[in-house]
C-alpha cells in the first residue's frame, strides 16, 4: 500500500467533512437570517396593513368627517311639493342600487339646463369621496335655483342605459360600446361611470339599442359620439 496515497486521501476525507459541518453550520446561520428577514418583511406589511385598515384609521377624524357631512346635509334645502310631484314622472337610473333622476330644470332665471342629475345628498355622499363643489371635475345646479323639473330631451331611454350599466369597463372609468340606429348604422360611443345624457345630431328616437364593444386592445380612435357632459343637482329628504 502506498502510504502517501493513504495519507493524502485521510486528508481530502478529513477536508470533506470539516467542509460539511461548515456548510450545515453557514445553512443553519442562513435559514435564520432567512427567517428573520421573511419575519421582518411580515412585520412591514402587516404594519403596512394595519395603516390602511379602518381599526387604524382615526375614530375622531372619522367622527369629525361624518359629523361634517351630516352638517353640511342639514343645509342642503328640500324639495318643494311642487317639484317632489315633477320629479316622479320622472323614472330614475340605478347605479349600485341608488337613484339617480336624469332630467332637465329650469332655474328661476329662466334659463333651462339640459342635462341634470338630481340624487339626494346622502346618497350622493355614499358614492362619491367629495361633493360636487369639492370636485373640479364637477358642476353643480343648486337646487334652491330649481323652478321645475322636466324630461331631458338628451336621455337615453331606460331601457338602453340600463344596459350600459351593465357592460364592463372597456378602459380605465370608460366603456367603449356602439349605438345601433334604425337604419342599420353602427355607431361607435364612449361614457363614464353614468351613461344617460348624450347629445345628437338625430333624435334619439332613431337608436334602436345598443351593442358592447368587444376588443383585446383599448382603441379610442373611431369614436363617433361622446356622453354629455352634465351637473349635479343635490337635495335633503
Amino acid at each position: 500500500m502506498d502510504f502517501t496515497k493513504f495519507i493524502s486521501k485521510r486528508n481530502l476525507l478529513q477536508s470533506a467533512f470539516w467542509g460539511s459541518l461548515a456548510y450545515i453550520g453557514l445553512f443553519k446561520n442562513t435559514s435564520k437570517l432567512i427567517a428573520s428577514e421573511k419575519d421582518n418583511m411580515g412585520m412591514v406589511t402587516r404594519n403596512k396593513n394595519r395603516m390602511v385598515t379602518p381599526a387604524d384609521v382615526n375614530k375622531e377624524e372619522l367622527l369629525n368627517e361624518k359629523l361634517k357631512n351630516k352638517e353640511f346635509i342639514s343645509n342642503i334645502p328640500k324639495l318643494e311639493p311642487r317639484l317632489q310631484k315633477q320629479l316622479t314622472k320622472i323614472i330614475p337610473s340605478l347605479y349600485a342600487g341608488i337613484k339617480f333622476y336624469p332630467c332637465k330644470v329650469e332655474l328661476q332665471s329662466n334659463r333651462t339646463v339640459e342635462n341634470v342629475y338630481i340624487i339626494e345628498a346622502s346618497d350622493y355622499k355614499s358614492l362619491h369621496t367629495y361633493w360636487p363643489h369639492e370636485n373640479e371635475d364637477a358642476d353643480e345646479v343648486n337646487i334652491k335655483e330649481v323652478k321645475n323639473i322636466f324630461l331631458s330631451r338628451n336621455r337615453l331611454p331606460i331601457k338602453l342605459s340600463r344596459k350600459l350599466n351593465g357592460y364592463m369597463e372597456t378602459g380605465m372609468g370608460a366603456k367603449i360600446f356602439y349605438f345601433l340606429l334604425r337604419n342599420g348604422e353602427r355607431l361607435k360611443a364612449i361614457c363614464g361611470t353614468y351613461c344617460d345624457f348624450f347629445e345628437f345630431d338625430m333624435k334619439i328616437g332613431e337608436i334602436k339599442d345598443v351593442m358592447p364593444y368587444k376588443t383585446t386592445h383599448y382603441r379610442t380612435d373611431g369614436i363617433e359620439i361622446y356622453a354629455a357632459k352634465f351637473k349635479w343637482c343635490l337635495y335633503s329628504r
